[in-house]
């Protein structure tokens, strides 16, 4: 029983590690920054990204970084793309899908998800290839351009969600501003 248990967790030891390496190095960051900072709103600048969010936000958020750090891992690692790993990336995007409250943004990352899968998948299938035939400079220019991609296409994914959801929560932060102006003026 204990190893269907463990078994995932072993497949999963990059993304676990490199999960807990960013957690403490962005903790240290802000907290190095903060210190560090003026007194005043102005002097938060990026950490400001965090306050006044709802939790369903910040979880959302947690999820993108979390994908991010699975693609990296998977990539750095060398991790083939086995069932645990597309379940976990799987996991990932529909639990960020769901956050999303859209079903746009549940259909975009499913999407995400299926590209960034056969993307990962593809780039096994080129290191299967040098392993069996050699090291080839092309196909090994190919994979690291594969990778490289595949990181920056969720890089960019998480940062136009991150833009929507702020926009979603200055328009309802609006509409709430303007609901208590029509209860003080009646």
């Amino acid at each position: 029983m204990s190893n269907y248990i463990l078994y995932p967790i072993v497949e999963l030891k990059g993304f676990i590690i490199l999960s807990v390496i960013f957690l403490f190095f962005c903790t240290a960051l802000v907290l190095f920054f903060m210190g560090r900072a003026k007194a005043g709103m102005e002097a938060f600048r990026w950490q400001a990204l965090f306050l006044g969010r709802t939790r369903r936000e910040i979880i959302w958020m947690s999820m993108g970084i979390s994908q991010i750090a699975f693609v990296v891992s998977t990539v750095c690692f060398f991790v083939p793309m086995g069932t645990v790993q597309i379940t976990a990336l799987a996991l990932l995007c529909v639990m960020k899908g769901i956050l999303g409250l859209s079903l746009g943004g549940f259909i975009g990352e499913l999407v995400f998800g299926g590209l960034t899968g056969t993307a990962l998948m593809a780039g096994n299938l080129l290191m299967d290839y040098m392993k069996e035939t050699g090291v080839d400079v092309y196909i090994l220019l190919i994979w690291a351009m594969l990778s490289l991609f595949v990181i920056q296409y969720g890089i960019y994914f998480f940062i136009k969600g991150l833009e929507r959801m702020l926009q979603q929560h200055e328009r309802a932060k609006q509409r709430q501003e303007q609901r208590k102006k029509l209860k003080a003026e009646k």
